[in-house]
């Protein structure tokens, strides 16, 4: 029984444990080592998918499954599974998603699928965060994608126009079926209702036997998961 048995720690990924190289500096290293060798249980909340976040698993002390896309998923890294996951009412979003297309014809558009991400605006500009970290991806139009989503996602560096969308889309979608949440400057996500972060994290302090859970974020999606936690 080490002094954090029992403990739980999720924290925030871009911005928060890695630094603007994308990188984690060694005394976080450090510090999570000395947490799970006394019994801590660590893991990460994260906007990206699986597969984007595969390559931290791999230089962190990963010991529990991960919250992934905002929370719509909870994902076991370690017999790599999902243990839950929650994706969108494609109606009444569709609809509205071909009308911020229409409205603003070269907005970039992602899609993320149990598939994998999707550029889902031919016209659209390309992320070039995507491009810098060498993302997998695929093109394919928005009314083409078939299978379930877990999130869309609205890059711009106008601020401006992404308040646009997000006012425009609060008009249009229930609020009991959508979320959204900005998870960057540059991000604007629409989630299922009751599935975010918090929601996540909730969904496993419910089913789990925690002493004591922490949180760790910087931005507006990370909200509602570090007031769930009992510290933050």
């Amino acid at each position: 029984m080490g002094k954090f048995s029992g403990w739980l720690l999720f924290s925030d990924l871009d911005e928060t444990l890695l630094n603007h190289q994308k990188e984690i500096s060694a005394e976080n290293r450090k510090a999570l080592d000395y947490f799970t060798q006394e019994g801590g249980m660590f893991s990460i909340a994260t906007g990206r998918s699986e597969v984007i976040s595969r390559k931290f698993t791999q230089i962190l002390p990963i010991n529990h499954p991960a919250i992934i896309y905002n929370g719509c998923g909870i994902y076991d890294f370690s017999h790599d599974c999902f243990i839950r996951t929650v994706t969108l009412c494609r109606s009444p979003m569709d609809q509205a998603v071909l009308q911020v297309l229409k409205r603003f014809p070269n907005i970039c558009l992602e899609v993320f699928t149990q598939q994998g991400m999707y550029y889902a605006n031919p016209n659209g500009k390309i992320d070039n965060n995507i491009v810098r970290e060498g993302f997998p991806f695929d093109q394919k139009a928005y009314e083409k994608i078939e299978e379930p989503v877990f999130k869309v996602l609205f890059q711009s560096e106008d601020n401006a126009l992404l308040h646009m969308i997000r006012t425009f889309l609060q008009q249009v979608l229930p609020q009991d079926q959508y979320e959204m949440v900005t998870s960057s400057d540059e991000y604007l996500e629409i989630l299922p209702a009751h599935s975010t972060k918090g929601d996540a994290l909730q969904w496993l302090k419910d089913k789990g036997n925690y002493e004591k859970t922490v949180a760790i974020g910087d931005y507006e999606n990370d909200l509602k998961m570090l007031l769930v936690a009992d510290v933050s």
